[in-house]
């Protein structure tokens, strides 16, 4: 049996652009993407964050911890990777959840890995997935939630059994094996 391959464009284009960036998944989808992945972190006032880190630093060469501050006092950082890219993107700013779902809105087809990172976990708790899961609202259906927190996937099936969720395994084990299962 032959099976098709499926290319996941993780955080977007970050060999040509920030990683996830705006721009970068607006070029993969235009290029025919039909599974993405990005990740999410919250900020102190709870506002989803398209970043891998918990800490800024990569994106602005800012020291910050995401969830130590609001969104308005990073809203407006550059957030161009300036160690990977100089100044060429120093217009790019922290993309929100909602930013990137209306850029996903209107490819139905694509499929949106949303990685549910762990130091916002930490800080919010379950919250954190009634926070995404909220703000996805009609794209929902394009959604699977995903995240090495086996706790919050647990959560986000019992409480929105309609959006497909995903564990992403710290290791494969014998032990983490029956967990899944």
């Amino acid at each position: 049996m032959h099976h098709p391959q499926i290319l996941v464009a993780h955080r977007g284009q970050p060999t040509r652009f920030p990683e996830n960036s705006l721009e970068g998944f607006q070029h993969v989808l235009a290029a025919g993407a039909t599974y993405i992945e990005t990740d999410i972190q919250l900020t102190l006032d709870q506002m989803a964050i398209l970043s891998h880190d918990h800490n800024l630093f990569k994106m602005t060469a800012r020291d910050m911890l995401l969830t130590d501050h609001n969104y308005a006092d990073v809203r407006n950082l550059s957030a161009g990777y300036p160690q990977r890219f100089g100044k060429r993107f120093e217009h790019f700013r922290l993309a929100t959840l909602q930013q990137f779902i209306d850029i996903v809105k209107p490819w139905p087809q694509v499929k949106c890995f949303i990685e549910l990172k762990q130091a916002s976990l930490a800080r919010f708790g379950l919250k954190m997935v009634d926070q995404v899961m909220q703000q996805l609202g009609l794209v929902r259906s394009q959604a699977i939630i995903i995240s090495f927190n086996i706790e919050a996937i647990k959560y986000s099936q019992d409480n929105y059994p309609e959006t497909a969720t995903g564990w992403v395994l710290p290791q494969w084990s014998t032990e983490n094996q029956a967990r899944a299962a």
